[in-house]
């Protein structure tokens, strides 16, 4: 492992509580930096805020620190804040079991998919891998890879079979995670990329 990358897991687990304390801070872990919109190649500590401010316009008790000990420095990065869907502030979804077996273009999570030779099973997220260009779907192993039996290349299906996905091809297998045992595969997951 990269000495820099140990250093910046010391300086998370040291660093964590302390700098989820300052005011707007959502999230904090390991990423590298970003500089005029690009990532760099620095690792550093990114801190998570609803909203970024210049400095001119933060107390001085809210300036998060620009470097922690190890030389590991720190990068305050905006994100976009998802308020949670209540029946206050929206009108409740009308989500019933049958349409999470429907048809979907494109599927949010939650909706049936899976390999061609599974039943069905649930669509994780959708994720990016790196700068690569588009997403991928991330789901359990048993779910798009067929536990362990899938190939590069094998077709995923949104309905899954059991749900009447027969021809209904979303993605190819192109990455995942093989299980050592596939019947204990708690944070398992397979990337499958557009075609």
């Amino acid at each position: 492992m990269d000495d820099r990358l140990r250093a910046c897991k010391r300086q998370l687990a040291k660093q964590r509580e302390r700098l989820m304390k300052y005011p707007d801070v959502l999230q904090v872990g390991i990423g590298r930096r970003r500089k005029g919109g690009q990532l760099t190649d620095e690792l550093c500590i990114i801190v998570s805020v609803k909203e970024k401010l210049p400095l001119s316009g933060l107390s001085p008790q809210a300036v998060i620190p620009r470097e922690l000990e190890e030389g590991i420095t720190t990068d305050v990065q905006q994100i976009r804040y998802l308020e949670p869907l209540t029946v206050s502030n929206r009108t409740p979804l009308a989500i019933t079991p049958a349409a999470l077996t429907s048809r979907q273009r494109p599927c949010p999570g939650g909706y049936s998919v899976g390999h061609r030779l599974i039943t069905a099973g649930t669509f994780g997220i959708l994720v990016r891998r790196g700068t690569a260009p588009g997403f991928y779907i991330c789901s359990n192993n048993h779910v798009l890879a067929n536990s362990n039996e899938a190939a590069i290349g094998d077709w995923v299906l949104q309905p899954g079979p059991y749900d009447g996905g027969q021809d209904e091809r979303v993605r190819r297998i192109s990455r995942g995670v093989r299980q050592k045992e596939p019947r204990h595969e708690v944070h398992s997951l397979s990337l499958s990329d557009g075609t």
